[in-house]
């Protein structure tokens, strides 16, 4: 069970408290083993890949920042699908290691009722969605591509992408 009160009595939200609440959240929760197992994994894919103090309070830490360095660390090393997953996982795993510690009886049944930030909207007002694509490690590219993108219209991209190459 992870280490939730020091001695004085004092909740601990620390980065290593938090890490060590990944790790037992197959054996505290009542969701199913395989989701509180891949909720772990996400906590600790993305902490292994960002710097942050293990003394941090996950309360003061920008989230949004934490998973934007994330995504940067692993541009080329994951898919747009595997980034998308861990930074869910990291979201649900937080809001839940947050009221774990608040002592919220219902910290693992669903999201909590705390204010969150709008979701972006998925399309815009044009018809389009925007797409990230890790070319190599350290960079990534960004389309902002038609909703009901074509067979033809991406055989033309593909095109086009392959008269830009310089090197053989």
């Amino acid at each position: 069970m992870p280490a939730t009160v020091d001695s004085i009595g004092i909740v601990d939200y620390s980065i290593a408290c938090l890490r060590s609440f990944s790790q037992e959240l197959p054996t505290i929760s009542r969701m199913p083993v395989r989701t509180a197992r891949n909720t772990g994994v996400s906590i600790r894919a993305v902490l292994w890949r960002v710097s942050l103090a293990d003394d941090l309070d996950v309360r003061t830490i920008d989230v949004d920042d934490v998973l934007d360095q994330f995504e940067d660390a692993a541009a080329g090393r994951l898919t747009t699908h595997s980034l998308q997953t861990y930074r869910a996982g990291f979201r649900r795993g937080l809001d839940m290691f947050l009221r774990w510690q608040a002592k919220d009886p219902r910290w693992d049944i669903g999201p909590s009722s705390r204010a969150r930030r709008p979701p972006a909207p998925a399309t815009g007002s044009d018809g389009t969605i925007p797409h990230t694509f890790p070319v190599r490690a350290g960079i990534t590219t960004r389309l902002t591509l038609p909703v009901d993108l074509t067979a033809a219209e991406a055989d033309r991209l593909a095109q086009f992408i392959r008269s830009l190459v310089v090197a053989p």
